[in-house]
């Protein structure tokens, strides 16, 4: 862990992280760098939120709600998650529905189903 002990404010304020207002937490409040840059993520006493893509080793932890307004058989899901994530499906009075996942790319897939419905997809 990186230490200011003997250092110069002048030579390590731009890799601090602070308040965007400078001000002490109070309420939520996002986070920048010294320089200013803010950064996606806001902080609380409580609780840490999070904006943007998060990863680990590369992989993609976000996850994606698709929301099916229309009946269909065959649901076409653009993610843009970068990977082939689970599908959960449920209809619109929230019960699991089964269907087969075809995997077009790292951004996008099909589920087809036995039959017409409306619903959604989790995908993560």
């Amino acid at each position: 862990m990186a230490t200011l002990t003997g250092n110069k404010p002048k030579d390590t304020y731009k890799g601090l992280i602070k308040t965007s207002d400078n001000n002490e937490l109070s309420g939520s409040k996002q986070l920048s760098d010294g320089n200013g840059n803010l950064l996606p993520i806001t902080v609380s006493t409580s609780t840490v939120a999070l904006t943007g893509t998060v990863t680990s080793n590369g992989e993609s932890l976000t996850s994606f709600t698709h929301n099916q307004t229309t009946t269909a058989t065959s649901w076409t899901i653009t993610h843009n998650m970068g990977k082939n994530p689970s599908v959960t499906v449920v209809d619109s009075a929230n019960s699991y529905v089964v269907g087969e996942v075809d995997y077009i790319n790292n951004n996008s897939l099909t589920v087809s189903f036995k039959s017409a419905f409306k619903g959604k997809a989790y995908l993560n």
